[in-house]
């Protein structure tokens, strides 16, 4: 999925107008430009002014004149093209929803309508156009809740924040005393360091199932299932050991946490290329998220001939 889809349509333009622009060097016809979008001229010139007023609003300059027949674009050295998404985003009414789905799966149409500052009708149309882009998670909202599997769920808000710079995510996604201390810990108990990059991942991923157990009374028959096929992969003792002692409470029956982080580490690469190749000696090719790894590198070998 494209995270650009959660964009209203004029912003959509917006950032389809600057990409084709900083692909061409900041410079191209007037006319093309209109083709390429498959907009007419008055149009464009709308979308344009827009781009500068956009520039106004993040209090940087994006620039666009005309020279001849061509459009000029010239943005302002702080300025990246992955900077002015990010800002588009951030305000996208369907950006703010599902955050609101994480945080707070009590509200109902009217609530959500006041806090995203929209009508009713408009937010329908915003669950039914999100719909449509979450069947590639086989997730969908029904009842203002997200309804699918855990692990799909996990993944795409993962994701999503992941794309966001870490000063613009929310406050539950950075790291706290109690997420270092267990990072401390999860590196003593499997003999590694983590990058500094990886331990903000493991903060946003933790923040996310913090926010998943607190709001949501979690499906986990589908786990369960499976869970037998992590039990002798030592990588999976090692933090089932670990989650033991720093997460599960007495009171937790089931638990499925470990084998949720432990496709997390195995599918964004969490562990460096020497530690994952220290484990995956002793990993079992039956867990999905390594099944899935295996068929994707075979596929690469293939068409790469290799």
């Amino acid at each position: 999925m494209k995270f650009e889809n959660l964009l209203d349509k004029r912003e959509q333009m917006q950032v389809e107008l600057l990409r084709r622009l900083i692909q061409t060097n900041g410079r191209t016809s007037i006319q093309k430009l209109a083709l390429d979008c498959n907009i007419s001229r008055p149009s464009l010139d709308t979308y344009l002014q827009s781009l500068e007023d956009l520039g106004s609003q993040m209090g940087k300059s994006i620039s666009i004149s005309r020279l001849e027949n061509d459009v000029v674009l010239e943005l302002d050295k702080r300025l990246s093209f992955n900077e002015i998404v990010e800002f588009l985003l951030l305000d996208a009414t369907k950006y703010r929803f599902m955050r609101l789905l994480l945080e707070n799966q009590e509200l109902n149409m009217i609530d959500l309508s006041e806090k995203l500052l929209v009508s009713e009708s408009t937010l329908f149309r915003k669950i039914k156009e999100l719909n449509h882009d979450l069947k590639e998670f086989n997730l969908q909202i029904k009842n203002n809740k997200l309804i699918g599997n855990e692990e799909q769920i996990r993944y795409f808000y993962f994701l999503l924040f992941n794309g966001v710079q870490k000063g613009k995510r929310p406050a539950y996604l950075l790291r706290t005393e109690e997420k270092t201390k267990f990072i401390l810990h999860a590196e003593e108990s499997l003999r590694l360091s983590f990058s500094e990059v990886n331990k903000d991942q493991i903060s946003c991923w933790m923040g996310i199932a913090e926010q998943r157990n607190k709001f949501t009374a979690i499906k986990k028959e589908f786990l369960l299932a499976q869970k037998q096929i992590y039990q002798n992969d030592h990588l999976y003792q090692l933090l089932d050991s670990l989650f033991y002692q720093e997460i599960y409470q007495n009171s937790d029956i089931n638990h499925c946490e470990t084998m949720l982080f432990y496709s997390f580490c195995v599918s964004f690469f969490i562990l460096n290329q020497e530690d994952d190749y220290r484990f995956n000696i002793f990993r079992s090719k039956q867990i999905p998220a390594v099944m899935l790894n295996v068929t994707i590198r075979e596929k690469m070998l293939a068409h790469y001939h290799i």
